[in-house]
Parts: structure tokens; sequence; C-alpha cells
């Protein structure tokens, strides 16, 4: 059981974008799309499983920017943008 545990470095290989370290403990922190990696900390060091990165990677085959975004609201392309939505979402003028 201890040994199906992984670093977040060594589960680079197992997504499809091979993405960084960083890149990895963002996901587990914050998600992407709703969607967080599991993780546990061991240790002081944070680890998760070969299975946990594959329900990752299969919730991000089904979710996407669009399925989160107001339909009824094209999504701001630029920062200035987005920050004029907020104010006016917040009834700021």
């Amino acid at each position: 059981m201890a040994d199906d545990y992984i670093s977040l470095q060594a589960a680079a290989p197992l997504f499809p974008t091979r993405p960084h370290k960083n890149t990895i403990v963002r996901w587990a922190n914050r998600g992407l799309y709703g969607v967080k990696l599991k993780t546990v900390r061991y240790g002081g060091k944070r680890l998760t499983r070969p299975v946990w990165v594959d329900e990752f990677n299969v919730a991000m085959l089904g979710a996407s920017p669009d399925s989160f975004a107001d339909s009824n609201s094209p999504a701001p392309t630029s920062s200035h943008e987005q920050a004029e939505a907020k104010l006016d979402e917040m009834g700021v003028s």
C-alpha cells in the first residue's frame, strides 16, 4: 500500500502534457476547472497516487473552461475586460 504513493515530481510523466512540478502543486492546491488533484502529506512531503492522477486526467477530459462560464455572456479576453466584468458584477461603475 505504501509503495503506490509517489512524489508530485514522479507523477509528472503520468500526465499527458508532462507538467512542471509547480503546476501539479497548483492543481492540488487550487484545482483546475473545479477539480483538484488528490494528495496527502507525509513527513513534510506531498504525495499522490497513480490512480488519483488517472482520476484527475479523466475529470479534465470532461471539463472545459466553457462548462464553467456563464453561457449568457462571452468570456472577457483581456485582464482589463475581466476587471471591468468583475466590477460590473459588484455593481461598481
